[in-house]
C-alpha cells in the first residue's frame, strides 16, 4: 500500500513494514528486501508481468504500475522507467475533453465508482462465503476484488478528467 504522503506500508506472512520518505533510503530498501526474499508471489508476479509485455489495456497498466512500485520500494528503478514510457502524452495528438455536461461531472463520477466498488464487495463476501472450505480459494477472491477495485479507480481517473500532471 502506498500513499500520496510517501508512505509505504508492505506486508508478508502477516509481518508488515511501514516506510516513509523521511526513513533512511538503504536501510528500508535492506528491509523490504529481507522481508520480500524468496517469495513465491514475487515470482509468479514476474511471469504475470512478462505475459504482459506491450499490452496497452487498462488492467495491464495496473498489473504493471504495481509491479513497479514493488520494485522501487526493493531497490530497482528499472521496472518504474520501463512502465513510465508508455504514459507518455502521444505528441501531435489533440487534447479530448474527458465530460461535457454537468451530469458527467466528478459528483457522478465518484457516485459511480462507489457504487461500483460496492458491488465487487458484495461479489467479494459472496465468494468468501462460498468458497471459505477450499484452501487458497479465498486468496483468490481477494486477488479478484483487488484488481476489480483497482480498475474501477482507473476509470474513476479517467471519468473526471484524468491523471493531473
Amino acid at each position: 500500500q502506498a500513499d500520496v504522503a510517501g508512505k509505504v506500508r508492505i506486508g508478508r506472512r502477516g509481518r508488515f513494514l511501514n516506510l516513509q520518505m523521511q526513513d533512511n533510503f538503504e536501510a528500508g530498501i535492506a528491509k523490504v528486501q529481507k522481508l520480500t526474499a524468496g517469495s513465491a508471489a514475487l515470482e509468479g508476479l514476474e511471469g504475470l508481468v512478462a505475459s504482459l509485455a506491450g499490452d496497452d489495456r487498462q488492467e495491464a497498466r495496473s498489473v504493471l504500475t504495481s509491479y513497479a512500485l514493488l520494485h522501487a520500494v526493493r531497490g530497482s528503478a528499472a521496472p518504474t522507467r520501463t512502465v513510465a514510457s508508455p504514459f507518455k502524452p502521444p505528441t501531435g495528438g489533440v487534447a479530448t475533453r474527458a465530460s461535457l455536461g454537468r451530469e458527467e461531472g466528478p459528483f457522478a463520477c465518484w457516485a459511480e465508482y462507489a457504487s461500483t466498488v460496492n458491488n465487487y464487495l458484495v461479489e467479494f463476501n459472496s465468494c468468501l462465503e462460498s468458497y471459505w472450505w477450499i484452501p487458497g480459494w479465498t486468496s483468490a477472491c481477494a486477488f479478484q476484488f483487488t484488481l476489480q477495485s483497482e480498475l474501477a479507480w482507473f476509470w474513476l481517473i479517467s471519468c473526471s478528467g484524468g491523471m493531473p500532471v
